[in-house]
């Protein structure tokens, strides 16, 4: 009976993808959990289990299923983000992300379609494509559709399993997924050579016990080594202040002075309970509500007599046109004099938010939200300098859900990543608490202290190994004085990038080529006979 019921690879697919939405964060009204990671090394068996030995379509259609479910119930809150608060009408919101869900579905299920095909012509096991596969998927949804959109990445449900995450700093986010996925396909070997009888895979979860084990071994080794070198580094004391200011009131002419009366009386209570000196304060994502003109930011107001990092909105004449305006998304850092020491914008934009892709199919956009304008991206890599103390490379947004965007930062010279975000977009949703796992990774990659300022929550301090301090609610006016670690040793995954990925490319380009030319001889004998 059990083995008629494991049979039925529909409702093996489903239950991947049902349970596959439990491995992040999950939170929706009051109801709220922080993700199950040991479930994330065995929800996907079930979708193996059902793919094992279907053909490239029917293998398709499966994948595509399980990450269908998996993706619309991880970002469930995009609808939230598009249609409350980004003023497009339900019908819009809901084909954007359907749109969204589509592709990302077909790109996995694609992937793996290829992967049955190698399996059946090639006579190459899922162990080997499986994590193979899955990784190069990741990758590529890190760039499309419309600059990427790496949500949902499975890596990150270990974000509780510290010890676990340590090897990112030598691999990479897509190295945690890659061991994810071998454990959850070695497993699934196993369940099948009870199920029919068949050799045990000695080989398979020999290799996948020595990789765990290497692994955790690495984690404790980071540990020791970092309780070591810690009271050797430089420090620098930062406060981060949340504001909780309403997304619709963020933008209200009558109410901004109220707004920076707000960050004026969290900062002074923060100034005055804090036991240590402040060395800088860190303002959310667009905390300044005015937008500022460039040729006005040599000085801006500021309440504080300690440098500052301000979160705005600021604009310049555009060279093509006399008439028009190029908007930036910006973070300011001023000095205790509130004098400018350096500018950033962000580079790498939100589709539908900071500007519209695809205008020629989405041309809808700027003409049913009313004052919609785009954005334009900055400039990559750089970095603000807090005197000579320290150089921040700050990420604004979801800009630290990519990983290239923080190792461009410390390679050029980062001493510590700030984080400044405006998480009030996705209302209380599972957004905010999956949105925190990505500054934990990049800390753990990049091996910096990462400060995180947000205005509604989770505002936190990050460490080097991932351990977070100083952790907020979400909706809750907060403040919080940290002393952080600066500088510090480039890491392989900073100095050399995603290795592991360009290793399973080149594998997919060989058996690409194998294909080809095993296709090409049977063809050539065909013709001959």
């Amino acid at each position: 009976m059990l083995k008629s019921f494991l049979k039925r690879d529909w409702f093996l697919a489903l239950l991947s993808g049902f349970f596959g939405i439990w491995i992040l964060p999950v939170s929706i009204g009051n109801f709220s959990t922080s993700g199950f990671d040991i479930l994330a090394w065995i929800v996907f068996t079930p979708l193996f289990l059902a793919i094992w030995e279907s053909p490239p379509r029917r293998t398709f259609l499966l994948v595509g299923l399980t990450h269908m479910i998996y993706f619309s119930g991880v970002s469930y809150w995009l609808n939230i983000a598009i249609h409350q608060f980004g003023g497009l009408p339900l019908w819009s919101s809901l084909l954007i992300m359907l749109l969204l869900v589509v592709i990302k579905s077909s790109l996995m299920g694609g992937f793996f379609a290829l992967g049955a095909y190698w399996n059946k012509k090639l006579n190459l096991s899922w162990i080997l494509l499986a994590p193979l596969l899955w990784v190069v998927e990741d990758y590529t949804i890190n760039y499309i559709p419309a600059g990427g959109f790496p949500w949902g990445n499975i890596a990150y449900s270990q974000s509780a399993f510290v010890v676990m995450i340590q090897m990112l700093d030598l691999v990479g986010v897509y190295g945690v997924g890659f061991l994810i996925i071998l454990i959850n396909v070695t497993l699934t070997a196993v369940v099948r050579s009870w199920l029919h009888l068949q050799l045990f895979p000695y080989r398979a979860v020999l290799t996948t016990l020595i990789l765990l084990i290497l692994t955790l071994t690495y984690g404790f080794f980071r540990f020791n080594h970092f309780e070591n070198t810690t009271p050797k580094q430089e420090t620098l004391n930062v406060a981060y202040i949340q504001g909780n200011i309403s997304q619709g009131l963020k933008w209200e002419e009558t109410l901004q002075d109220r707004i920076l009366s707000k960050y004026q009386f969290l900062s002074q209570k923060a100034l005055e309970e804090s036991s240590k000196p402040v060395d800088l304060i860190v303002y959310p994502e667009t905390a300044y509500p005015h937008l500022l003109r460039h040729s006005k930011l040599n000085r801006v107001e500021s309440f504080v007599k300690v440098p500052s990092l301000w979160g705005l909105n600021t604009f310049d004449a555009d060279p093509t046109s006399p008439f028009k305006i190029k908007l930036f998304n910006s973070a300011l850092l001023l000095d205790e004099a509130s004098e400018s020491l350096g500018i950033y914008h962000k580079t790498h934009l939100v589709p539908m938010g900071e500007y519209v892709p695809l205008k020629k199919i989405f041309f809808f956009v700027d003409k049913i939200v009313p004052g919609f304008m785009d954005f334009t991206p900055g400039r990559p890599g750089q970095l603000l300098r807090l005197h000579q103390k320290a150089l921040l490379g700050v990420t604004i947004c979801y800009e630290d859900s990519f990983p290239e965007i923080s190792r461009s930062f410390v390679k050029n010279g980062a001493d510590l990543l700030i984080n400044i975000t405006n998480d009030a977009w996705y209302g209380k949703s599972s957004a905010p608490y999956q949105h925190l796992t990505f500054s934990q990774f990049r800390a753990v990659e990049t091996r910096r202290w990462l400060v995180r300022s947000t205005n509604t929550g989770v505002s936190a301090v990050v460490d080097p190994l991932g351990r977070f301090y100083n952790i907020s609610d979400i909706f809750t006016e907060a403040f919080a004085v940290t002393t952080v670690g600066l500088g510090g040793a480039l890491t392989f995954y900073t100095a050399w990038g995603d290795i592991l990925v360009y290793v399973c490319l080149l594998v997919m380009s060989w058996l690409g080529i194998k294909t080809i030319l095993i296709i090409y001889r049977e063809r050539s004998r065909f013709k001959e006979t």
